[in-house]
């Protein structure tokens, strides 16, 4: 017996203390999903000094150690045991006596913007009574609460977390009475790294005030208002509570003042200082990720890709299909990795995205759909440009996520998309894809057809020079354009222009420096006149190391005089 009392003593936990770290704040319950599998420890001391209590004597100290555990059966379910024990002195008599045992469950469930809603009802059991001069240590009875909580949490920024709650509302031992007392709270905590200070306020006030004096069992506590200021440290994994409390009442019945700390009949205010710790175990995950994969959680909202507002839809995830009232949703255990997500509403066209899903996190995503109206299709054919046989390929719009299709055995190809103008990529492993500008009509098709080539498939012209020259001549403007023209068509192209020289040109250094000149001069006419990005084009000068012909003859030398392009792309 005494070592099953040892153990509730060190593992108790009362209602003003955060049963987790998203609330961090003294008296104010959070409504955030748990962690499955979580068991947390909990000591909070708390020290309440007055000048003088209300019999006029002085010198009065309240001292309160509180010790608790909980555990998260499910995100959304948390069981929370506790008891407080608890020391006075007042001119030299002391009292000490436990508190009342307090077991509670929580329950919460999301609500997508707006945040997270729950109830936590609780009971309150003892087994004798202890009173000292001033307040009532343990009531000797058994009572119910039950609080109902809300929080919201912003992507950057502080969370608010609220409660309003009852207390001793259905018995208690020899009464019959409704409701005692109500209770109302709200907090504010911004988080700054591993620190996150907190202000939250509190009202307490009693529904039947002919009741509370006649049922000298009942330990009521609290003050018709606080206000907290605190912080809350996580320090290598252990949370440190921290604060202060001001108490201000001017409550009294008959001159007669309630039997609880808190609650003074002179009006003035009381200062409470209080620290706590937690420590967060969690065995379940542990086990978890030895015998089954890592998981992740994955939620967002469906919206309209024009207004952005929010519209009721499906979700499909691995076969899954999950609702999404109000254009909110939440999928838990995915797998983690790249995953495509199928998204469809009434009235909007079905599309389809990829998401990484991160183990351990949640992954949020908003997903845009456009109306079926004003829609268009392209239909085509894919194939090589050298054997003309049809490729397995994959056709996407790239302006427009989620629009994105692969073509059949035959090379086929079919795309619904909105009416308008697009740019349209195809591409097929081993092969330079290829991007294109185009205009899709509404309620009409428009057929397109793509032959991919290879980088070693290319056919590039050769740019030739006169003799000490390095001018690019005029007759080779269209072999340039062409140049150019496969550089815009294939994105991912990029190209090393090479310089050669013939030997009867000079000296050794001199060749060099010609060659490199005219690779120079072939590159700025692409650039300069022809629009291409210089990152896509590097040059190369060889001098006279690598002639095609002799340079013997007229003829050989004029080959040598040469710039030629050669393809750097080799992986696609």
């Amino acid at each position: 017996m005494r070592l099953f009392l040892a153990l509730l003593f060190s593992l108790g936990i009362v209602r003003a203390l955060p049963f987790h770290p998203a609330a961090g704040m003294r008296n104010t319950i959070d409504a955030f999903p748990g962690e499955k599998g979580k068991l947390s420890l909990y000591l909070l001391y708390s020290a309440l000094t007055m000048g003088e209590n209300p019999d006029g004597e002085g010198n009065y100290l309240s001292l309160d150690l509180i010790n608790g555990i909980s555990y998260d059966f499910s995100d959304n379910l948390s069981l929370c045991l506790g008891i407080p024990l608890k020391y006075d002195q007042a001119d030299g008599v002391r009292e000490k006596a436990p508190g009342n045992l307090e077991l509670g469950l929580k329950f919460t469930k999301a609500l997508g913007r707006m945040g997270y809603i729950g109830i936590y009802p609780s009971l309150y059991l003892s087994h004798k009574r202890v009173q000292d001069s001033l307040r009532v240590l343990s009531t000797g009875t058994q009572d119910l609460g039950l609080e109902f909580v809300w929080s919201i949490k912003g992507e950057r920024g502080p969370s608010l977390s609220a409660n309003f709650g009852f207390y001793n509302i259905f018995f208690r031992r020899g009464k019959t009475a409704a409701t005692d007392l109500a209770h109302l709270s709200a907090g504010i905590r911004y988080p700054l790294g591993t620190l996150s200070p907190f202000l939250e306020i509190s009202y307490d006030w009693f529904i039947f005030e002919d009741i509370y004096y006649k049922v000298d069992k009942k330990l009521y506590g609290g003050s018709p208002l606080r206000l907290n200021l605190g912080a809350d440290l996580n320090l290598r994994g252990i949370n440190i509570l921290g604060g202060i409390g001001l108490y201000v009442t001017g409550r009294t019945v008959d001159g007669t003042p309630p039997e609880s700390l808190y609650i003074f009949p002179s009006g003035n205010m009381k200062f409470e200082a209080f620290l706590g710790f937690r420590k967060d175990l969690n065995f379940t995950a542990r086990t978890e990720r030895k015998k089954t994969p890592k998981k992740g959680v994955l939620e967002g909202y469906i919206v309209d890709s024009a207004t952005g507002s929010l519209i009721s839809g499906e979700v499909t995830v691995n076969k899954r299909t999950f609702s999404a009232p109000e254009g909110y949703f939440r999928v838990e255990d995915l797998p983690v990795g790249p995953l495509e997500i199928r998204v469809s509403a009434e009235g909007y066209r079905d599309s389809t995205f990829t998401v990484k899903v991160t183990a351990g996190t949640t992954v949020t995503h908003d997903f845009k759909l456009v109306p079926e109206e004003k829609e268009g299709f392209i239909r085509g054919k894919v194939t090589s440009s050298k054997t003309g046989k049809p490729l397995a390929a994959r056709v996407m719009l790239v302006d427009l996520q989620g629009f994105i299709t692969a073509t059949d055995l035959e090379g086929n190809y079919f795309l619904q998309v909105p009416s308008g103008e697009h740019r349209i990529r195809v591409e097929s492993e081993g092969y330079l894809p290829i991007e294109r500008n185009i205009v899709v009509a509404a309620d009409s098709t428009l057929k397109l057809d793509f032959a991919l080539l290879k980088p070693s498939e290319l056919t590039l012209p050769v740019i030739y020079f006169d003799e000490r020259s390095y001018d690019v001549k005029a007759e080779y403007s269209r072999h340039l354009k062409q140049i150019a023209d496969l550089l815009k068509k294939y994105p991912q192209l990029k190209l090393e222009i090479c310089g050669h020289a013939s030997s009867r040109e000079g000296k050794r250094e001199y060749l060099d420096l010609l060659s490199k000149m005219r690779a120079e001069a072939v590159r700025d006419y692409l650039v300069e006149k022809l629009g291409i990005d210089s990152t896509r084009l590097s040059i190369r000068a060889y001098g006279m190391l690598r002639p095609v012909a002799p340079n013997s003859t007229p003829e050989g030398r004029k080959l040598n005089r040469r710039v030629e392009f050669r393809v750097l792309t080799r992986e696609i």
